[in-house]
Protein backbone atom coordinates (compact mmCIF):
# COMPACT_ATOMS: atom_id res chain seq x y z
CA UNK A 1 0.00 0.00 0.00
CA UNK A 2 1.39 3.41 -0.94
CA UNK A 3 1.78 5.31 2.30
CA UNK A 4 0.68 8.94 2.26
CA UNK A 5 4.06 10.08 3.56
CA UNK A 6 5.62 9.33 0.15
CA UNK A 7 5.14 11.42 -2.93
CA UNK A 8 3.33 9.30 -5.52
CA UNK A 9 5.38 10.89 -8.29
CA UNK A 10 8.08 8.38 -7.46
CA UNK A 11 6.03 5.70 -9.24
CA UNK A 12 7.00 7.18 -12.59
CA UNK A 13 10.73 6.86 -12.07
CA UNK A 14 13.01 4.16 -13.32
CA UNK A 15 13.89 1.90 -10.39
CA UNK A 16 12.02 -1.18 -9.26
CA UNK A 17 11.78 -3.76 -6.51
CA UNK A 18 13.96 -6.17 -8.47
CA UNK A 19 17.04 -4.05 -7.76
CA UNK A 20 19.19 -4.89 -4.79
CA UNK A 21 18.75 -2.80 -1.66
CA UNK A 22 20.80 -2.66 1.50
CA UNK A 23 19.55 -4.65 4.48
CA UNK A 24 19.95 -4.06 8.20
CA UNK A 25 22.91 -6.03 9.54
CA UNK A 26 24.74 -6.30 6.23
CA UNK A 27 27.81 -4.44 4.98
CA UNK A 28 26.87 -1.13 3.34
CA UNK A 29 28.08 -0.83 -0.28
CA UNK A 30 30.93 1.65 -0.52
CA UNK A 31 30.83 4.72 -2.73
CA UNK A 32 32.82 7.83 -3.54
CA UNK A 33 30.77 10.82 -4.75
CA UNK A 34 31.56 14.47 -5.35
CA UNK A 35 29.39 17.03 -3.58
CA UNK A 36 28.10 20.28 -5.10
CA UNK A 37 31.21 22.10 -3.84
CA UNK A 38 33.58 19.72 -5.65
CA UNK A 39 34.65 17.80 -2.53
CA UNK A 40 35.03 14.01 -2.78
CA UNK A 41 32.99 12.08 -0.20
CA UNK A 42 34.08 8.47 0.47
CA UNK A 43 31.70 6.44 2.65
CA UNK A 44 34.28 4.05 4.13
CA UNK A 45 36.64 6.93 4.86
CA UNK A 46 34.06 8.30 7.30
CA UNK A 47 33.21 4.93 8.89
CA UNK A 48 36.91 4.09 9.30
CA UNK A 49 37.30 7.37 11.18
CA UNK A 50 34.61 6.24 13.62
CA UNK A 51 31.66 8.19 12.23
CA UNK A 52 28.10 6.90 12.24
CA UNK A 53 26.90 7.97 8.78
CA UNK A 54 23.31 9.09 8.12
CA UNK A 55 22.34 9.13 4.44
CA UNK A 56 19.22 10.97 3.30
CA UNK A 57 18.20 10.27 -0.30
CA UNK A 58 15.62 12.90 -1.26
CA UNK A 59 14.24 14.79 -4.26
CA UNK A 60 13.79 18.53 -4.65
CA UNK A 61 10.08 18.16 -5.57
CA UNK A 62 9.26 15.79 -2.68
CA UNK A 63 6.92 17.27 -0.05
CA UNK A 64 7.80 14.81 2.78
CA UNK A 65 11.50 15.46 2.06
CA UNK A 66 10.89 19.18 2.44
CA UNK A 67 9.24 18.55 5.82
CA UNK A 68 12.45 16.87 6.96
CA UNK A 69 14.44 19.81 5.66
CA UNK A 70 12.28 22.30 7.54
CA UNK A 71 12.59 20.32 10.78
CA UNK A 72 16.37 21.06 10.72
CA UNK A 73 17.01 17.68 12.32
CA UNK A 74 19.91 16.81 10.00
CA UNK A 75 21.37 20.27 10.40
CA UNK A 76 21.16 19.98 14.19
CA UNK A 77 22.76 16.51 14.18
CA UNK A 78 25.64 17.72 12.03
CA UNK A 79 26.19 20.86 14.11
CA UNK A 80 26.16 18.91 17.37
CA UNK A 81 27.95 15.67 16.37
CA UNK A 82 29.67 16.41 13.06
CA UNK A 83 33.40 17.02 12.52
CA UNK A 84 33.29 20.26 14.57
CA UNK A 85 30.28 19.36 16.68
CA UNK A 86 29.30 21.46 19.68
CA UNK A 87 28.23 18.43 21.78
CA UNK A 88 30.47 15.48 20.80
CA UNK A 89 32.47 16.10 17.63
CA UNK A 90 33.45 13.33 15.23
CA UNK A 91 30.48 11.06 15.88
CA UNK A 92 27.95 11.67 13.06
CA UNK A 93 28.43 12.44 9.37
CA UNK A 94 25.35 13.48 7.39
CA UNK A 95 25.30 12.95 3.62
CA UNK A 96 22.34 14.46 1.75
CA UNK A 97 21.86 12.96 -1.74
CA UNK A 98 19.45 14.50 -4.25
CA UNK A 99 18.43 11.24 -5.92
CA UNK A 100 16.33 12.27 -8.91
CA UNK A 101 18.59 12.50 -11.96
CA UNK A 102 15.87 14.43 -13.81
CA UNK A 103 16.26 17.48 -11.55
CA UNK A 104 18.85 20.20 -11.95
CA UNK A 105 21.27 22.15 -9.80
CA UNK A 106 18.91 25.10 -10.09
CA UNK A 107 16.16 23.07 -8.40
CA UNK A 108 18.49 22.39 -5.46
CA UNK A 109 18.92 26.13 -5.08
CA UNK A 110 15.16 26.74 -5.18
CA UNK A 111 14.72 27.85 -8.77
CA UNK A 112 12.06 26.49 -11.13
CA UNK A 113 8.81 24.56 -10.79
CA UNK A 114 10.42 21.22 -9.87
CA UNK A 115 11.43 22.15 -6.35
CA UNK A 116 9.95 22.84 -2.92
CA UNK A 117 12.47 25.62 -2.21
CA UNK A 118 16.13 26.34 -1.47
CA UNK A 119 17.77 23.14 -0.18
CA UNK A 120 21.31 24.54 0.01
CA UNK A 121 21.44 27.85 1.85
CA UNK A 122 22.26 27.41 5.53
CA UNK A 123 22.90 23.65 5.37
CA UNK A 124 26.32 22.73 6.83
CA UNK A 125 26.48 19.07 5.75
CA UNK A 126 27.60 17.78 2.33
CA UNK A 127 24.97 17.91 -0.42
CA UNK A 128 25.44 15.50 -3.34
CA UNK A 129 23.51 15.80 -6.62
CA UNK A 130 23.84 12.25 -7.93
CA UNK A 131 21.27 9.46 -8.42
CA UNK A 132 23.81 6.65 -8.90
CA UNK A 133 23.21 5.25 -5.40
CA UNK A 134 19.44 4.81 -5.80
CA UNK A 135 19.91 1.12 -6.57
CA UNK A 136 21.34 0.54 -3.10
CA UNK A 137 20.07 3.35 -0.91
CA UNK A 138 16.54 4.15 -2.15
CA UNK A 139 13.80 1.98 -0.67
CA UNK A 140 10.80 2.56 -2.91
CA UNK A 141 10.31 6.29 -2.41
CA UNK A 142 11.73 9.62 -1.26
CA UNK A 143 12.96 10.26 1.35
CA UNK A 144 14.89 7.13 2.28
CA UNK A 145 17.18 7.09 5.31
CA UNK A 146 20.12 4.79 6.01
CA UNK A 147 22.27 4.66 9.14
CA UNK A 148 25.69 3.03 8.75
CA UNK A 149 27.81 2.27 11.80
CA UNK A 150 31.61 2.59 11.99
CA UNK A 151 31.98 -1.15 11.30
CA UNK A 152 30.30 -0.50 7.90
CA UNK A 153 27.13 -2.38 8.83
CA UNK A 154 23.64 -1.00 8.21
CA UNK A 155 21.80 -0.23 11.45
CA UNK A 156 18.69 1.42 9.96
CA UNK A 157 17.07 1.54 6.51
CA UNK A 158 13.64 3.02 5.92
CA UNK A 159 11.65 5.06 3.44
CA UNK A 160 9.58 7.91 4.83
CA UNK A 161 9.99 10.02 7.94
CA UNK A 162 7.79 9.52 10.97
CA UNK A 163 7.34 12.28 13.54
CA UNK A 164 9.99 10.86 15.95
CA UNK A 165 12.53 10.87 13.11
CA UNK A 166 12.27 14.67 12.95
CA UNK A 167 13.99 14.94 16.36
CA UNK A 168 17.66 14.44 17.21
CA UNK A 169 16.63 12.09 20.03
CA UNK A 170 15.67 9.49 17.43
CA UNK A 171 19.12 9.43 15.83
CA UNK A 172 21.58 9.90 18.67
CA UNK A 173 21.14 6.34 20.10
CA UNK A 174 22.72 5.02 16.90
CA UNK A 175 26.02 6.54 18.01
CA UNK A 176 28.09 3.63 19.22
CA UNK A 177 25.33 1.10 18.58
CA UNK A 178 27.64 -1.08 16.51
CA UNK A 179 30.91 -2.31 18.01
CA UNK A 180 34.17 -0.67 17.04
CA UNK A 181 37.46 -2.34 16.25
CA UNK A 182 39.74 -3.24 19.16
CA UNK A 183 43.51 -3.14 19.17
CA UNK A 184 45.21 -6.22 17.74
CA UNK A 185 43.69 -9.32 16.17
CA UNK A 186 39.94 -9.80 16.63
CA UNK A 187 38.00 -12.23 14.50
CA UNK A 188 34.23 -11.94 14.88
CA UNK A 189 31.26 -13.89 13.57
CA UNK A 190 29.17 -11.15 12.00
CA UNK A 191 26.19 -12.99 10.51
CA UNK A 192 24.65 -16.45 10.36
CA UNK A 193 24.01 -16.93 6.65
CA UNK A 194 22.08 -20.19 6.99
CA UNK A 195 18.43 -19.45 6.12
CA UNK A 196 15.92 -19.24 8.95
CA UNK A 197 13.80 -21.83 7.09
CA UNK A 198 15.36 -24.86 5.39
CA UNK A 199 14.20 -27.97 3.57
CA UNK A 200 13.39 -30.89 5.85
CA UNK A 201 15.66 -33.77 4.86
CA UNK A 202 17.61 -31.78 2.26
CA UNK A 203 21.22 -30.70 2.46
CA UNK A 204 21.74 -27.11 3.60
CA UNK A 205 25.00 -25.19 3.29
CA UNK A 206 26.39 -24.02 6.61
CA UNK A 207 27.69 -20.53 5.88
CA UNK A 208 28.86 -17.75 8.16
CA UNK A 209 30.08 -14.23 7.55
CA UNK A 210 33.20 -13.40 9.53
CA UNK A 211 34.57 -9.90 10.04
CA UNK A 212 37.85 -8.44 11.20
CA UNK A 213 36.95 -6.33 14.22
CA UNK A 214 40.59 -5.67 15.09
CA UNK A 215 43.19 -3.15 13.99
CA UNK A 216 45.64 -5.88 12.90
CA UNK A 217 44.98 -7.96 9.77
CA UNK A 218 43.04 -11.20 10.21
CA UNK A 219 44.85 -13.89 8.23
CA UNK A 220 43.76 -17.20 9.77
CA UNK A 221 40.90 -18.57 11.83
CA UNK A 222 38.93 -21.71 12.62
CA UNK A 223 35.16 -21.53 12.13
CA UNK A 224 32.99 -24.18 13.79
CA UNK A 225 29.34 -24.83 12.94
CA UNK A 226 27.19 -26.17 15.78
CA UNK A 227 23.66 -27.56 15.79
CA UNK A 228 21.93 -27.48 19.16
CA UNK A 229 25.33 -26.92 20.76
CA UNK A 230 27.14 -29.85 19.11
CA UNK A 231 29.84 -29.29 16.50
CA UNK A 232 28.87 -30.68 13.10
CA UNK A 233 31.47 -29.11 10.78
CA UNK A 234 34.76 -27.20 10.98
CA UNK A 235 36.57 -24.98 8.47
CA UNK A 236 40.15 -23.73 8.71
CA UNK A 237 40.00 -20.36 6.96
CA UNK A 238 42.95 -18.36 5.63
CA UNK A 239 42.94 -14.98 3.94
CA UNK A 240 43.83 -11.36 4.62
CA UNK A 241 41.10 -9.11 6.03
CA UNK A 242 41.91 -5.53 6.98
CA UNK A 243 39.95 -3.73 9.69
CA UNK A 244 36.18 -4.09 9.14
CA UNK A 245 36.56 -6.24 6.05
CA UNK A 246 34.49 -9.42 5.95
CA UNK A 247 34.35 -12.78 4.19
CA UNK A 248 31.86 -15.60 3.68
CA UNK A 249 32.99 -18.98 4.95
CA UNK A 250 31.28 -22.20 3.87
CA UNK A 251 31.89 -24.71 6.67
CA UNK A 252 30.04 -27.72 5.21
CA UNK A 253 26.61 -29.24 4.63
CA UNK A 254 24.00 -30.44 7.10
CA UNK A 255 20.67 -32.23 6.83
CA UNK A 256 18.00 -30.65 9.03
CA UNK A 257 15.13 -32.90 10.12
CA UNK A 258 13.80 -31.25 13.30
CA UNK A 259 11.00 -28.64 13.35
CA UNK A 260 13.26 -26.22 15.25
CA UNK A 261 17.04 -26.18 15.58
CA UNK A 262 19.61 -23.73 16.94
CA UNK A 263 22.48 -23.12 14.51
CA UNK A 264 25.56 -21.29 15.74
CA UNK A 265 28.92 -20.35 14.27
CA UNK A 266 32.01 -19.71 16.34
CA UNK A 267 35.29 -18.25 15.14
CA UNK A 268 38.65 -18.75 16.84
CA UNK A 269 41.64 -16.69 15.73
CA UNK A 270 45.22 -16.85 17.01
CA UNK A 271 45.82 -14.23 19.74
CA UNK A 272 42.17 -13.14 19.56
CA UNK A 273 41.84 -9.95 21.63
CA UNK A 274 38.07 -10.25 22.26
CA UNK A 275 36.07 -13.47 22.59
CA UNK A 276 32.66 -11.97 23.33
CA UNK A 277 31.99 -11.39 19.61
CA UNK A 278 33.16 -14.82 18.44
CA UNK A 279 29.78 -16.59 18.21
CA UNK A 280 26.38 -15.96 16.61
CA UNK A 281 23.28 -18.14 16.95
CA UNK A 282 20.10 -18.37 14.92
CA UNK A 283 16.97 -20.51 15.14
CA UNK A 284 16.41 -22.56 12.00
CA UNK A 285 13.06 -24.25 11.32
CA UNK A 286 11.61 -26.81 8.93
CA UNK A 287 7.98 -27.09 7.85
CA UNK A 288 6.42 -30.34 6.65
CA UNK A 289 2.95 -31.11 5.32
CA UNK A 290 1.39 -34.55 5.04
CA UNK A 291 -0.51 -33.33 1.99
CA UNK A 292 0.51 -32.62 -1.59
CA UNK A 293 -2.42 -30.25 -2.16
CA UNK A 294 -2.20 -26.82 -0.55
CA UNK A 295 -4.17 -23.59 -0.75
CA UNK A 296 -2.78 -20.05 -0.71
CA UNK A 297 -5.25 -17.50 0.67
CA UNK A 298 -4.55 -13.87 -0.22
CA UNK A 299 -6.41 -10.83 1.00
CA UNK A 300 -4.96 -7.89 -0.91
CA UNK A 301 -4.54 -4.39 0.44
CA UNK A 302 -5.79 -1.25 -1.32
CA UNK A 303 -3.14 -1.60 -4.02
CA UNK A 304 -3.38 -5.20 -5.26
CA UNK A 305 -1.29 -4.45 -8.34
CA UNK A 306 1.78 -4.36 -6.09
CA UNK A 307 1.24 -7.89 -4.73
CA UNK A 308 2.59 -11.08 -6.28
CA UNK A 309 3.62 -14.60 -5.31
CA UNK A 310 5.39 -17.58 -6.80
CA UNK A 311 6.02 -21.22 -5.88
CA UNK A 312 9.37 -22.85 -6.74
CA UNK A 313 10.20 -26.53 -6.62
CA UNK A 314 13.41 -27.97 -5.17
CA UNK A 315 15.24 -27.30 -8.46
CA UNK A 316 14.32 -23.60 -8.26
CA UNK A 317 11.83 -23.81 -11.14
CA UNK A 318 8.71 -21.67 -10.79
CA UNK A 319 5.73 -24.06 -10.90
CA UNK A 320 2.99 -21.53 -10.16
CA UNK A 321 2.81 -17.75 -9.81
CA UNK A 322 0.38 -14.86 -9.80
CA UNK A 323 0.43 -11.06 -9.94
CA UNK A 324 -2.77 -9.19 -9.10
CA UNK A 325 -4.23 -6.33 -11.11
CA UNK A 326 -4.64 -2.79 -9.87
CA UNK A 327 -7.91 -1.78 -8.23
CA UNK A 328 -10.38 0.80 -9.41
CA UNK A 329 -10.55 2.99 -6.31
CA UNK A 330 -9.31 6.51 -5.75
CA UNK A 331 -8.07 8.10 -8.99
CA UNK A 332 -7.88 4.65 -10.57
CA UNK A 333 -4.89 3.77 -8.39
CA UNK A 334 -6.58 1.67 -5.75
CA UNK A 335 -8.62 2.41 -2.67
CA UNK A 336 -10.76 0.64 -0.08
CA UNK A 337 -12.89 -1.03 -2.76
CA UNK A 338 -9.75 -2.69 -4.18
CA UNK A 339 -9.32 -5.07 -1.23
CA UNK A 340 -10.31 -8.60 -2.27
CA UNK A 341 -9.97 -12.17 -1.04
CA UNK A 342 -8.43 -14.79 -3.35
CA UNK A 343 -7.76 -18.50 -2.89
CA UNK A 344 -5.33 -20.41 -5.07
CA UNK A 345 -5.07 -24.20 -5.11
CA UNK A 346 -1.56 -25.65 -5.36
CA UNK A 347 -1.34 -29.23 -6.65
CA UNK A 348 2.22 -30.36 -5.99
CA UNK A 349 4.47 -33.38 -6.25
CA UNK A 350 4.73 -35.63 -3.22
CA UNK A 351 7.68 -35.43 -0.80
CA UNK A 352 9.38 -32.41 -2.36
CA UNK A 353 10.47 -29.12 -0.82
CA UNK A 354 8.76 -26.04 -2.22
CA UNK A 355 9.62 -22.38 -1.66
CA UNK A 356 6.64 -20.03 -1.52
CA UNK A 357 7.67 -16.41 -2.08
CA UNK A 358 5.38 -13.42 -1.55
CA UNK A 359 6.31 -9.91 -2.62
CA UNK A 360 5.08 -6.32 -2.49
CA UNK A 361 6.49 -4.10 -5.23
CA UNK A 362 6.19 -0.97 -3.11
CA UNK A 363 7.92 -2.56 -0.15
CA UNK A 364 5.39 -2.10 2.67
CA UNK A 365 3.53 -5.41 2.63
CA UNK A 366 -0.26 -5.50 2.80
CA UNK A 367 -0.98 -2.62 5.15
CA UNK A 368 -4.28 -0.73 5.35
CA UNK A 369 -4.68 2.90 4.34
CA UNK A 370 -4.53 3.90 8.01
CA UNK A 371 -3.81 2.41 11.39
CA UNK A 372 -7.51 1.71 11.87
CA UNK A 373 -8.02 0.21 8.41
CA UNK A 374 -8.32 -3.47 7.68
CA UNK A 375 -5.05 -5.14 6.77
CA UNK A 376 -4.41 -7.70 4.06
CA UNK A 377 -2.72 -11.01 4.66
CA UNK A 378 -1.35 -14.14 2.96
CA UNK A 379 -1.73 -17.63 4.46
CA UNK A 380 -0.58 -21.06 3.30
CA UNK A 381 -2.78 -24.01 4.32
CA UNK A 382 -3.09 -27.74 3.71
CA UNK A 383 -5.67 -30.42 4.57
CA UNK A 384 -4.93 -30.10 8.28
CA UNK A 385 -4.77 -26.35 8.68
CA UNK A 386 -2.33 -23.45 8.66
CA UNK A 387 1.16 -24.21 7.35
CA UNK A 388 2.59 -20.70 7.33
CA UNK A 389 1.17 -17.26 8.02
CA UNK A 390 2.95 -14.55 6.03
CA UNK A 391 0.63 -11.99 7.64
CA UNK A 392 0.50 -8.55 6.10
CA UNK A 393 3.57 -6.76 7.41
CA UNK A 394 6.18 -8.55 5.31
CA UNK A 395 7.71 -5.43 3.76
CA UNK A 396 9.26 -6.12 0.35
CA UNK A 397 8.67 -9.83 0.65
CA UNK A 398 9.03 -13.06 2.54
CA UNK A 399 9.64 -16.73 1.76
CA UNK A 400 8.65 -20.02 3.37
CA UNK A 401 10.07 -23.47 2.61
CA UNK A 402 7.67 -26.38 3.14
CA UNK A 403 8.05 -30.06 2.27
CA UNK A 404 5.00 -31.70 0.72
CA UNK A 405 3.59 -35.05 1.79
CA UNK A 406 1.95 -37.82 -0.20
CA UNK A 407 -1.62 -37.61 1.07
CA UNK A 408 -4.22 -36.69 -1.48
CA UNK A 409 -6.77 -39.47 -1.20
CA UNK A 410 -10.05 -38.55 0.42
CA UNK A 411 -12.36 -35.57 0.58
CA UNK A 412 -9.42 -33.24 1.22
CA UNK A 413 -8.23 -33.92 -2.32
CA UNK A 414 -11.33 -32.14 -3.59
CA UNK A 415 -12.59 -29.79 -0.85
CA UNK A 416 -9.90 -27.71 0.84
CA UNK A 417 -10.23 -28.09 4.61
CA UNK A 418 -10.76 -24.78 6.36
CA UNK A 419 -12.34 -23.36 3.19
CA UNK A 420 -15.84 -24.84 3.76
CA UNK A 421 -18.58 -22.66 5.33
CA UNK A 422 -22.30 -23.24 5.99
CA UNK A 423 -24.56 -20.37 7.07
CA UNK A 424 -26.76 -19.03 8.55
CA UNK A 425 -26.91 -21.24 11.62
CA UNK A 426 -29.66 -21.45 12.84
CA UNK A 427 -31.30 -21.42 9.41
CA UNK A 428 -34.88 -20.65 8.34
CA UNK A 429 -35.58 -21.20 4.63
CA UNK A 430 -32.19 -21.18 2.87
CA UNK A 431 -28.83 -22.74 3.81
CA UNK A 432 -25.74 -21.37 2.05
CA UNK A 433 -22.65 -23.50 1.46
CA UNK A 434 -19.35 -21.93 0.37
CA UNK A 435 -16.44 -24.20 -0.51
CA UNK A 436 -13.08 -24.07 -2.24
CA UNK A 437 -12.56 -26.95 -4.67
CA UNK A 438 -9.15 -28.16 -5.75
CA UNK A 439 -10.64 -29.37 -9.06
CA UNK A 440 -13.97 -29.48 -10.90
CA UNK A 441 -16.21 -32.29 -9.64
CA UNK A 442 -19.79 -33.39 -8.90
CA UNK A 443 -20.87 -32.70 -5.32
CA UNK A 444 -23.88 -34.27 -3.61
CA UNK A 445 -25.73 -32.57 -0.71
CA UNK A 446 -27.94 -34.65 1.60
CA UNK A 447 -29.89 -33.72 4.73
CA UNK A 448 -29.72 -36.32 7.55
CA UNK A 449 -31.43 -36.20 10.96
CA UNK A 450 -29.76 -37.21 14.22
CA UNK A 451 -31.12 -40.77 13.84
CA UNK A 452 -29.13 -41.12 10.64
CA UNK A 453 -32.23 -41.01 8.44
CA UNK A 454 -32.00 -39.31 5.05
CA UNK A 455 -34.46 -36.41 4.64
CA UNK A 456 -35.51 -35.90 1.04
CA UNK A 457 -33.56 -36.62 -2.11
CA UNK A 458 -29.90 -35.63 -2.48
CA UNK A 459 -29.14 -32.46 -4.44
CA UNK A 460 -26.32 -32.85 -6.96
CA UNK A 461 -24.29 -29.99 -8.39
CA UNK A 462 -21.47 -29.89 -10.95
CA UNK A 463 -19.02 -27.38 -9.45
CA UNK A 464 -15.86 -25.86 -10.85
CA UNK A 465 -12.35 -25.38 -9.54
CA UNK A 466 -11.99 -22.63 -6.92
CA UNK A 467 -14.61 -20.83 -4.85
CA UNK A 468 -18.23 -22.04 -5.14
CA UNK A 469 -21.50 -21.11 -3.47
CA UNK A 470 -24.57 -23.38 -3.29
CA UNK A 471 -27.93 -22.47 -1.73
CA UNK A 472 -30.25 -25.25 -0.49
CA UNK A 473 -33.95 -24.90 0.33
CA UNK A 474 -34.63 -25.85 3.97
CA UNK A 475 -38.22 -24.59 4.23
CA UNK A 476 -39.67 -28.13 4.33
CA UNK A 477 -37.50 -29.27 7.24
CA UNK A 478 -39.13 -29.49 10.67
CA UNK A 479 -37.43 -27.51 13.45
CA UNK A 480 -34.53 -29.42 14.96
CA UNK A 481 -30.86 -30.38 14.56
CA UNK A 482 -29.65 -31.82 11.24
CA UNK A 483 -26.45 -32.90 9.53
CA UNK A 484 -25.61 -31.84 6.00
CA UNK A 485 -23.55 -34.54 4.26
CA UNK A 486 -21.37 -33.19 1.44
CA UNK A 487 -20.03 -35.98 -0.75
CA UNK A 488 -17.75 -36.36 -3.76
CA UNK A 489 -16.28 -39.46 -5.38
CA UNK A 490 -13.41 -39.15 -2.87
CA UNK A 491 -15.52 -39.29 0.27
CA UNK A 492 -17.81 -37.13 2.37
CA UNK A 493 -17.74 -34.46 5.05
CA UNK A 494 -20.51 -33.49 7.51
CA UNK A 495 -21.70 -30.11 8.73
CA UNK A 496 -24.20 -29.81 11.64
CA UNK A 497 -26.85 -27.06 11.62
CA UNK A 498 -30.05 -26.06 13.40
CA UNK A 499 -33.37 -25.44 11.65
CA UNK A 500 -35.56 -22.88 13.44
Amino acid sequence: MKKTLFSLAVAGLAWGSAQAKVEVGTIAPDFTLTDINGVSRHLYEYTDQGYTVIIDVSATWCGPCWNVHNSHVLKDLYNQYGPTGTVTPGKIMVLFIEGDNATTSAALHGTGSNTQGDWVTGEPFPIIDNASQNTNYLDGGFPTFTVICPNRRVAFFQAGASAPMLTTAFWTPFIGQCPSAVSGVNGATALVKTPAMVCNGGQTKLTAEIQNMGTAPLTAATVVAKVNGSAVATKNWTGNLAKYESALVEIGDYTFTQPSTDVSYEITAPSDALVSDNAKTQATTTKTSTYKTWVLTVKTDNYPGETSWKVKNSAGTVVQQHTYTAGTGQNGKGGPDAMKLFTHNLSLNANECYTVEVADAYGDGLNGVSAAADTGYIQLKDGVGLLYNFGGGFGKGKAAIVKSGDQGVGIEEVIVQGELKTYPNPVTDQLNIEMNLVKSTKVSFTFVNLLGQQIGAPVEKALGNGQNKVTLNTAALAPGVYVLSIATNKGSIQQKFVKK
